[in-house]
């Protein structure tokens, strides 16, 4: 989910520095700002719906091959917990939206979500991986298992926390800007 929807997100704020009509923005009556803000609102319902499906999904597989008798106590936390875990990894991939606007293209975005799935990777290898907020769907995908120390309230936290961190930031670059390299 977070490579997936970081490519979406990459496209959207660098295609107009890719296309060069970045500076074209600068006419428009409609601030950059509010662009911006109307960006992250499409890319956020759509990383919602993403998530709803792949929980409907996953429920609809689990039905057909019969896993296991459908007990509301036992499957709906579960599907609650993907939709959670792919929602956040949706809504990290949305950090991409500042890297592709400073980076003034996707290609910058593109290297970083490269990156960052190696330094998630990394974290977690050392034992951090609960205080790198991009490693933290995974580790709550694997909550649980033998050897993987539980999330804290606080470490779940800076995944929303990022995602709308990065996000102001991106619309404040997006109103302070100059069209100068585009």
């Amino acid at each position: 989910m977070f490579l997936g929807a970081g490519v979406v997100v990459a496209w959207v704020f660098g295609r107009e520095h890719v296309d060069r009509t970045f500076s074209s923005l600068f006419a428009l009556t409609v601030s950059r700002a509010t662009i911006a803000a109307a960006k992250f609102i499409v890319l956020t319902v759509w990383v919602i719906a993403l998530a709803l499906l792949i929980a409907s999904v996953a429920f609809g597989y689990g039905v057909l091959a019969a896993v296991a008798p459908i007990e509301p106590g036992v499957v709906f936390p579960e599907l609650i917990r993907l939709f959670a875990i792919a929602a956040g990894s949706g809504a990290l991939s949305l950090t991409m939206g500042y890297v592709s606007s400073s980076g003034r293209g996707y290609l910058p975005a593109i290297g970083a979500l490269i990156v960052i799935i190696a330094a998630a990777q990394v974290a977690v290898l050392f034992g951090t991986g609960g205080w790198f907020p991009f490693a933290v769907p995974g580790l709550a995908a694997i909550a649980g298992a033998e050897g993987v120390p539980d999330l804290t309230p606080l470490q779940i936290s800076l995944v929303p926390t990022l995602a709308a961190l990065t996000t102001l930031l991106t619309i404040r670059w997006w109103t302070r800007t100059e069209a100068t390299r585009s």
